[in-house]
């Protein structure tokens, strides 16, 4: 099967029009420069209206290599390397051009940007760090839209969360086949550490809903105004209230739909990681299609981190996609039944690396095969 790209009349046009505006750029105010209709509409995807899932990458970024790498696997549509924000901590709207213009030539389009990391003041409250922070947020978003970037991807997590290991795993090192390691996340154990925090290293959790209801409630309508879909990553993994001192929200299915719900927007939904999700349920392969059906069928999905685990809520191991507890077909199907469109993505493959990745990459697109193929 082939990947949808850019056709190729579109791209003659996008790669010509774009040097041409990223000179001629007007700067408005605060520092935001608008980027010219020409180029404002000759966007590499569609909108949230998107009914088609393609493969797609978000682990290895945009420089050379990695763009040959995708070429050589099929993979038509990634989430690239933001530019270097300024010393305002703004991008400028030639730098995220730049970027496009630069993928696009492999044939490549630009599906999602990530959010440089403003959140720490967001969701600690302090001010007035974190006004100044939203509206840098809200700065990148429009320079994101005036660029044609169709998506932004954040996580809603702070640097006051700390564990045992790097990816908060018990276990980096559990056998896995062929000489793999799966990492392995058993919230009894972690109780256990040593240097498990017995201090309070966050607010509760209604103090956590109220930051995140302000900071959302300012960005959604800029998202909107721009037009780019901001894409929510769940914190991973959950974990029960009070945790190592910290309410950890959205941790629930009940809470992910609590967030949604907050500022109502078609440019406001999720990057959903199937993966963190099956890591909330108490029998992940039986709910998630539920949880699936509903995102999907209300347009809250905007790219899939398509992953598999063995086990549950609090005791889980990140394995390959073939042989989890989850029926990998009868998730996609799922998100195309659901009218679900974007990239579906490998994540949190054993070892983490190209080689391993590169059998994420044929497994999604033979399961694409299927769905869409039969």
């Amino acid at each position: 099967m082939k990947q949808p790209r850019l056709p190729n009349s579109n791209r003659r046009q996008f790669l010509s029009t774009v040097s041409a505006a990223a000179a001629a750029q007007a700067w408005a105010g605060g520092g935001v420069p608008v980027a010219s209709a020409q180029v404002a509409t000759a966007v590499s995807s569609p909108g949230p209206g998107a009914r088609r899932l393609v493969l797609g990458c978000q682990m290895w970024g945009s420089d050379e290599a990695s763009l040959q790498y995708y070429q050589r696997y099929g993979v038509g549509h990634i989430m690239a390397s933001p530019p270097k924000p300024g010393e305002d901590g703004r991008w400028r709207v030639a730098d995220l051009l730049a970027v496009r213009e630069r993928v696009a030539q492999r044939g490549i389009a630009v599906e999602m940007l990530p959010l440089p990391g403003l959140f720490d003041h967001i969701l600690l409250g302090k001010s007035p760090e974190r006004d100044r922070d939203i509206e840098t947020i809200c700065a990148n978003i429009r320079a994101a839209g005036a660029a044609g970037i169709p998506s932004l991807h954040y996580n809603i997590a702070t640097g006051i969360y700390r564990g045992p290991t790097p990816t908060y795993r018990t276990d980096l090192r559990a056998p896995g086949r062929g000489g793999t390691f799966y990492d392995t996340w058993k919230e009894a154990d972690a109780l256990k550490l040593a240097d498990a925090p017995k201090e309070r290293l966050g607010p509760p959790a209604e103090v956590m809903w109220e930051r995140i209801e302000y900071f959302l409630k300012r960005v959604v309508p800029v998202a909107a105004q721009a037009k780019v879909r901001l894409a929510m990553h769940p914190p991973d993994p959950p974990w029960p209230r009070g945790f190592w001192g910290v309410d950890r929200v959205p941790g629930t299915f009940e809470e992910l739909k609590r967030y949604i719900a907050i500022a109502e927007n078609e440019y406001h939904g999720l990057l959903f990681c199937q993966g963190t999700i099956c890591e909330m349920l108490e029998n992940p392969a039986r709910e998630i299609f539920e949880v699936i059906r509903y995102f999907g069928k209300r347009g809250k999905i905007f790219a899939i981190h398509f992953r598999n685990i063995r086990g549950r809520r609090g005791d889980f191991q990140e394995v390959f996609p073939d042989e989890g507890d989850i029926d990998m077909l009868a998730a996609l199907r799922a998100y195309k039944e659901s009218g679900c469109g974007g990239m579906v993505e490998p994540d949190h493959v054993p070892g983490k690396n190209r080689e391993t990745i590169v059998f994420a990459y044929g497994y999604i697109r033979g399961l694409l095969q299927a769905v869409y193929e039969g």
